[in-house]
Formats: structure tokens, sequence, C-alpha cells
């Protein structure tokens, strides 16, 4: 059976020569420039999950993103429930977005849910205005 199969697998995919036209070589990777390194994104996770035990509070989890929502970095304390992760990463992302903090954001919008219902839905819920810890 296995004999057939490849067989088949060789009839269906002949090999070929490439044309003159087509460029058979492969281009130089270059790196992409994030407006946040690694390094950095790592440095602010380990001071707020350091500044969380200094203060005694509740577990947390800390997302960090570059200026173009990207993830750089991601840390939960042990203990966070499985959706800490996506309440963090929206929070970034609200905070981003907005330009302002997740409680400046919610003081702002606090009456004008119908206004923060639609940035959730715009950012296809990734939009968190929850301020503080969770």
């Amino acid at each position: 059976m296995k004999n057939r199969h490849q067989a088949a697998a060789r009839v269906e995919a002949p090999a070929r020569k490439p044309s003159d036209a087509e460029d058979m070589t492969v281009p130089d990777l270059r790196a992409i420039h994030s407006s946040l390194t690694l390094e950095a994104a790592g440095r602010i996770v380990d001071a707020a999950l350091a500044a969380r035990r200094k203060e005694n509070l509740l577990p947390l989890a800390v997302a960090v993103l570059d200026a173009g929502g990207n993830l750089v970095a991601f840390k939960r304390d042990d203990g966070c429930g499985v959706l800490r992760f996506d309440i963090a990463r929206g929070k970034a992302w609200a905070a981003l977005g907005m330009g302002m903090s997740t409680r400046a954001i919610r003081d702002r919008l606090k009456d004008r849910p119908a206004f923060q219902s639609a940035l959730a839905a715009a950012s296809d819920g990734r939009f968190v205005a929850t301020p503080g810890g969770c």
C-alpha cells in the first residue's frame, strides 16, 4: 500500500524544471523591528509582578503590547484563572488604543455605556476598560 500511495503522489506532483523567468533564490530575511524589545517588555512584566508581591495583592496577570498592539510579553502569577490572559491583553489593548489608563477610560465612559460597548465591538472584544487588577 505504501508504495502505491508514494507512486500516486509522484504522479500528482511531478518534478518540473524551473523556467528562466522564475527566481529560485530565497530573499534575505530581515528582522522586523518592534517599538518595544522583548528585554524591555520582560522588565515591565517582572516589575509589575514584583510590585504585586510587595503590596501583597491578589495574583496578577500582565500583558505588554508594542505600539502596534502586538503581544511582546505575558506572565501570570500562580492561581490566576483561565480568563486572565484575555483580560490583561484587553486592558492593555484598551489603554493603547485610547492613549490613557483603563481607570481614565472608565471614568470618561462611565456615563456612556453604549459607546464603551461600541468600542468593545469595534475591537472584536479586545477592548476591556476595567481599571486595576482583576
